[in-house]
């Protein structure tokens, strides 16, 4: 044993979430540096909800998925691949092609809005109201022209303008013209539906998203026009909740429109009804824009932005970016933010932005209400799925978060997120936290000795990996093990079946985990760039703890002993180079290292099942890789196989 007294730091109550963008030795001992697929509620990080594949689609151009409940009262899934429309109605068992409809195969986005559709023209062009007003969907590309669905009906429409004049002079409205012009962004506010295109928008007839004749006979113009192009459409409300008008974004600015104005011949005589709020923040993604609860968020080529609606018309010259948190995804996002998407479910927002990929790798998620106090908390980013695009609907009274994916092995993919099954189609999910640095209340250097990890909620077989790091260099792994908390209780007398499976009364489980102590450098901490000390000797120290299965982290501690070193000072020498550290930490005298802090283990399986339906045999080799151990690799590759097998012969 040292002779120098035993120091002790750590964490509970981990509740303010990931921070990355304060030093790792500054932040709170509230916060962690880093999570990934996790949550933060309750002050236990854990394993995020689970997903899971309601379809694989024909591979091409993924364009867009939304969510649609047509007067029939039943939920569909909307989705769009190389130009041709597919639907699925609750609960979402099957697809089908939409026939009537076809878009453009190079178009990047589809574009959706539901409308409530209340006013007609009869064959004479009179202005009529419906007697049942019902919900359609308007649907735009930017290249072909609009298209609605209203649950039964599918067709574009036709934007050519009515030339016809009645013995008086006036227009008269034709049947079958004046429809939807072609455009791309779109929002129904105040019984209209507002499109874009270009740097142009056009309101449609009071009550009806599928006719435009009004700026034919009024003279309020044909169109307003913004400083660029458009980039997304958000609608606004005033103090008391009441829709005010909309916010048109370009790139650089936000501009309002008072779409609360019904009579459309007071647009001109208004004052400010056009009026530029936002002259130096734009948003960057239509998709981004996220409407929770009053409150607007959407993605600027700075960060993500949120601002109260009821004060967007008097808005400050700060904005404050809200996703500096996550800083450890931002600093490595691709310069075309223009695909990033969000959603929100009860009091989680989502945004998934391009981290080191064209696709949307990480899904950033904030959780508004993970303690009493309502104190915003990033929970780090979720992986696993490259979405193009969320859809959040209502079926029943249950809140329910779907979207489409462009997955890792290039297929395309609908997925239902957030499901109380916390794994990936029956799959463990991989999770981890990387924790503050702690200093052990001095700056002197010390020698780590071991880590203590509480660890909660764990349920079935799960692997657990701790690493420790210092300041300086990479994490060096100092403990693996396979947790069994078993699932389920057998009664002695009772018939079990196909679905025991899914049979659970038992419950969740928790382990004081101790870690060795590292006596030597690893490989890749071998050559000491930045330190004169090999080995665990550093000012302060953290942990990075990854877990495979279902499981949290409520508290962790370390104990490290002090280091003697005299108080003096010293002739500091030069460097000669190379001197290098690799992305991951390891630090290296020679180029091209190809060290790597923590062993990556690789395992494949084949499973196969005779279809009873087919009666023909129904193989598929899954392989799945780990950071935690050789079990769970093998593990998750023999589920992933067999449970894909499942889903092909309709057992999943």
């Amino acid at each position: 044993m040292p002779d120098t007294p035993l120091l002790v730091d750590g964490s509970a109550y981990l509740s303010l979430g990931a921070n990355s963008y304060v030093a790792p030795t500054q932040i709170s001992d509230n916060c962690f540096v880093s999570g990934m697929n996790v949550t933060v509620r309750g002050g236990i990080v854990q394993t995020r909800p689970g997903t899971k594949t309601l379809f694989t689609l024909p591979r091409g151009n993924f364009q867009g998925l939304t969510f649609f409940k047509p007067a029939s009262g039943v939920g569909h899934l909307v989705f769009v691949v190389s130009g041709d429309v597919y639907t699925s109605a609750y609960p979402f068992d099957t697809y089908a092609l939409l026939k009537g409809v076809k878009f453009s195969l190079t178009s990047k986005y589809i574009a959706w809005e539901t409308c409530l559709k209340t006013t007609s023209y009869d064959a004479a062009g009179v202005l009529i109201f419906e007697d049942v007003p019902y919900s359609v969907l308007v649907m735009q590309d930017g290249l072909t022209r609009a298209a609605y669905w209203d649950g039964t009906v599918a067709r574009h429409l036709n934007p050519t303008k009515s030339t016809l004049l009645d013995s008086d002079g006036n227009l008269v409205t034709q049947i079958g013209l004046d429809e939807t012009p072609m455009g791309l962004w779109m929002k129904w506010s105040n019984n209209r539906l507002w499109v874009s295109r270009g740097n142009q928008i056009f309101a449609s007839d009071i009550g009806n998203p599928l006719k435009f004749t009004e700026t034919q006979y009024l003279n309020e113009g044909r169109a307003f026009y913004l400083p660029d192009e458009c980039t997304g459409i958000v609608e606004i409300e005033d103090s008391n909740g009441i829709p005010q008008g909309i916010v048109c974004f370009t790139e650089r600015t936000g501009t309002l429109l008072l779409s609360s104005i019904q009579d459309r011949t007071q647009w001109l005589a208004t004052q400010h009804f056009q009026v530029t709020i936002l002259p130096e923040v734009g948003c960057v993604s239509a998709r981004s824009i996220v409407k929770q609860y009053g409150l607007v968020w959407w993605m600027s080529a700075k960060g993500m932005i949120s601002m109260n609606s009821a004060t967007q018309s008097n808005v400050s010259s700060r904005i404050d970016i809200q996703d500096n948190q996550m800083f450890d995804s931002k600093f490595n996002l691709s310069y075309d933010l223009s695909g990033v998407c969000g959603c929100f479910i009860e009091n989680y927002l989502v945004e998934s932005v391009p981290n080191g990929d064209k696709y949307n790798r990480h899904t950033w998620v904030l959780d508004q209400a993970p303690f009493e106090g309502n104190q915003n908390a990033w929970c780090g980013y979720w992986a696993g799925w490259r979405p193009i695009e969320w859809a959040r609907g209502i079926i029943g009274s249950e809140e329910r978060v779907f979207f489409g994916s462009v997955d890792y092995d290039n297929n395309l993919r609908v997925w239902e997120a957030f499901l109380s099954d916390k794994t990936d189609n029956g799959v463990a999910i991989t999770s981890f936290v990387q924790t503050k640095q702690h200093l052990f209340q001095n700056r002197d250097y010390k020698t780590f000795n071991y880590a203590e990890i509480e660890a909660k909620e764990i349920v079935g077989e799960t692997s657990f990996m701790v690493a420790v790091g210092g300041s300086k260099g990479a994490f060096q792994p100092c403990m693996t093990k396979e947790v069994v908390a078993t699932k389920g209780q057998v009664y002695s007398g009772v018939k079990y079946g196909a679905s025991g499976r899914k049979f659970a009364s038992s419950k969740s489980q928790g382990r004081i985990m101790r870690t060795q102590t590292p006596e030597q450098p690893s490989l890749c901490n071998e050559d000491c760039i930045e330190s004169e000390f090999k080995g665990m000797v550093d000012k302060s120290f953290g942990l990075l703890i990854v877990w495979s299965g279902i499981a949290g982290l409520s508290a962790y501690r370390m104990f490290s002993y002090g280091f003697t070193t005299p108080y003096q000072g010293t002739c500091e020498d030069d460097e000669e180079q190379p001197n290098l550290l690799t992305p991951d930490g390891c630090g290296s005298k020679s180029f091209f290292d190809t060290d790597r802090p923590i062993p990556e283990y690789s395992a494949t399986s084949t499973f196969t099942q005779l279809s009873t339906v087919t009666n023909q045999q129904v193989s598929y080799t899954a392989t799945r890789k780990s950071w935690t151990t050789q079990e769970d690799a093998m593990r998750n590759a023999e589920i992933a196989a067999r449970n894909y097998v499942y889903q092909e012969i309709g057992l999943f």
